[in-house]
């Protein structure tokens, strides 16, 4: 019971300590408050603090240098950072539809450089090996059940966050459940909007599934942007020239 309450405090404070930064009362250089003065603050015993500082690296966040402390990572380079900001202030927003055109952007942002990254890494590797790699990514392609919106917007959620999850980049992963519920939300309106074209949001995920297992960067972009456009799946048809370089598997 007590490692339970334990678990539970590291977490709190990790996050409350992630809001400050990404409000930006610790900025970038800056070093966080010895660990024995949050334990104080937060009523906690350093061990606790010492856990939750643990999570917050593993996030991206910060680096934990031994006899110096804990300074916070300039995250100014990331290209997803300005938008996680954002999103991050907004996160509660009654009205999400009003950073859709952020939304958009972002995600093209930040997949567009987790499949560069993905493609550099598996580049050596055989199609067998690829293949094996995003199995887990293949096993969402599809909706369990497309006429339940809600489940359907779960699952488009966990296919991208699958994706990014294979590429192993903290950062960009906080920032996507970061915009969780209003990716969720966009999501739903859409296919109240357009139930009859939910069928065809698989059919370019398994057309992005076939051009990351070719390593094919160029079509990987070019069939994730399309993806992630709503005006795609009011096409009369699929654009022959990205089936062209897939392969089915």
């Amino acid at each position: 019971m007590k490692s339970e309450e334990q678990s539970l405090k590291k977490e709190k404070i990790a996050s409350l300590i992630q809001d400050e930064i990404l409000t930006g009362r610790f900025l970038a250089g800056e070093y966080l408050p010895p660990e024995r003065e949050l334990a104080d603050r937060f009523d906690v015993s350093r061990p606790v603090v010492h856990e939750a500082l643990l999570i917050l690296q593993s996030k991206g966040l910060i680096t934990m240098r031994p006899r110096h402390g804990c300074i916070v990572n300039d995250l100014s380079s990331s290209i997803s950072m300005r938008l996680l900001t954002e999103l991050y202030r907004n996160k509660q927003i009654s009205e999400p539809e009003k950073i859709e055109a952020g939304l958009v952007e972002f995600r093209q942002l930040i997949l567009t450089h987790i499949i560069k990254k993905l493609i550099n890494r598996i580049s050596r590797l055989s199609v067998k090996e690829r293949y094996h790699l995003f199995l887990p990514l293949k096993n969402k392609i599809h909706f369990s059940r497309s006429e339940d919106i809600e489940t359907s917007a779960i699952e488009d959620f966990e296919f991208y966050r699958t994706l990014i999850d294979l590429s192993d980049s903290p950062i960009f992963l906080l920032s996507l459940e970061t915009a969780k519920e209003i990716y969720k939300y966009q999501f739903k309106q859409f296919l109240c909007e357009n139930i009859s074209y939910a069928d065809r949001i698989p059919e370019y995920k398994q057309l992005f599934f076939n051009a990351l297992i070719e390593a094919d960067e160029e079509n990987s972009i070019k069939v994730m942007i399309k993806l992630t456009q709503p005006e795609t799946y009011r096409d009369a048809e699929l654009d022959n020239s990205m089936r062209g370089g897939c392969r089915r598997l």
